[in-house]
């Protein structure tokens, strides 16, 4: 399997296909760096009350359908040059790159609570250890699960990371196209979510947050790599993604659709069979967006490459984590009773300063917690991990089709 530029057979000639598969080889493509740092402003200004919550959940859903497109384009770069997709490896990297930075993040939110005696169930951090908040909250109820609520899509990720790799190893070794296997599957999660929400009246809370009903936005993003790797040969598949790449103003009517969708959320909520629909449609115009970005982002949108874009993308994931954290200490601040200590410390008093500063400090407090932690927790566990990472045995390019 060759991740090199080929036009198929038959397949029409538009730069849009040589300009995604020659972008897919890079190291760092700046169009997804712009993605993850748009999603992460989008959560955090939603939960500075700045922004709606369609705009909250458009963030989380532009992770899910990174992440799959991501970590699927990592596993068939691995097959394309040793023949072979290691599991072992791919959970080893996962860990280092995950793990200790969640780990310190639960540990802080753990002493948080038991230093503020807030009342907490006892399996709640528990629940979040073990990456299965997704479901804590699915069940219980949103409102329900205070300890380190943001980990819910985490723990959706992280569900996907450890079933996906031995799923598509097994769709490469049957000789199946993988593309379509996905895209049947996908269509499978919108029958499920449909019937439980509309046939079975199961509680939305289940629908938004359970990774059986959203793993369809992460296998968007797996069908978008898979597409990108198999236009190199397949006439149908390169039709399709010249079809979404063929102009750069074809960014143009996905944006025009989430934006859409964002502002009638409201009165799409209600009605079961629009929401499903929704939240169907949702991650296709994200991985459209996803693909334009990467296709022209070094081409006409330079601007996706600036430093800032890419510095908030780098530490974007402890952002995602310790914003939360930040917010749950000015609450225990703001409201009436409360403890008048921030992260430990008592620094106001709300009886007697403005208002106005329980919010300025948390705007000043997220950037800088992040910061700290990508260069003290982040970066030398990754650099770890490069040190200690064996050298991949090269064999010969797999005949295996996977589209």
């Amino acid at each position: 399997m060759e991740l090199a530029i080929a036009k198929a057979p038959g397949s029409p000639a538009i730069d849009g296909n040589q300009l995604v598969l020659s972008a897919v080889r890079l190291k760092t493509i700046p169009g997804l760096d712009a993605v993850r740092a748009m999603s992460v402003v989008l959560v955090v200004l939603f939960h500075s009350w700045v922004l709606p919550s369609s705009c909250g959940e458009l963030g989380v859903m532009s992770f899910f359908v990174l992440s799959g497109f991501l970590i699927t384009r990592i596993l068939l770069v691995e097959h394309a040059k040793t023949g072979t997709i290691s599991l072992r490896h791919f959970y080893r990297n996962r860990v280092y790159r995950i793990m200790p930075t969640f780990y310190v993040c639960w540990l802080l939110e753990t002493a948080l609570f038991a230093y503020h005696k807030t009342p907490l169930k006892w399996w709640e951090p528990w629940l979040s250890f073990f990456y299965l908040t997704d479901y804590a909250r699915a069940i219980a109820g949103e409102e329900a699960i205070k300890h380190l609520p943001v980990a819910w899509s985490l723990a959706v990720e992280e569900q996907f990371y450890l079933l996906w790799p031995a799923v598509l190893i097994w769709l490469l070794s049957r000789h199946m196209k993988a593309w379509r296997a996905v895209a049947i599957f996908v269509g499978c999660v919108w029958v499920h979510r449909m019937v439980l929400h509309a046939g079975f009246g199961v509680s939305y809370d289940y629908i938004y947050n359970a990774f059986d009903t959203r793993i369809d936005a992460l296998m968007i993003g797996a069908l978008m790599a898979l597409l990108t790797v198999e236009a190199s040969r397949n006439d149908r598949a390169a039709r399709l993604l010249s079809s979404l790449t063929a102009s750069p103003w074809l960014i143009l009517p996905p944006l025009a659709g989430i934006i859409l969708a964002a502002v009638l959320d409201p009165r799409i909520k209600p009605i079961p069979v629009v929401s499903m629909l929704t939240m169907s449609v949702q991650p296709i115009l994200i991985a459209w967006v996803l693909i334009q970005t990467v296709c022209y982002g070094n081409v006409y949108w330079q601007f996706l490459a600036n430093r800032a874009i890419r510095f908030v993308a780098r530490i974007s994931y402890a952002l995602y984590l310790y914003h939360a954290v930040v917010f749950s200490e000015a609450t225990r601040m703001t409201f009436p009773n409360s403890s008048g200590r921030f992260l430990g410390i008592r620094l106001l008093d709300v009886d007697h300063h403005p208002r106005m500063l329980f919010v300025i400090i948390p705007a000043v407090i997220i950037p800088i917690i992040p910061i700290i932690s990508y260069y003290a927790v982040e970066r030398p566990f990754m650099r770890l991990r490069d040190r200690k990472r064996p050298e991949p045995v090269v064999a010969p390019p797999s005949p295996v089709a996977i589209g």
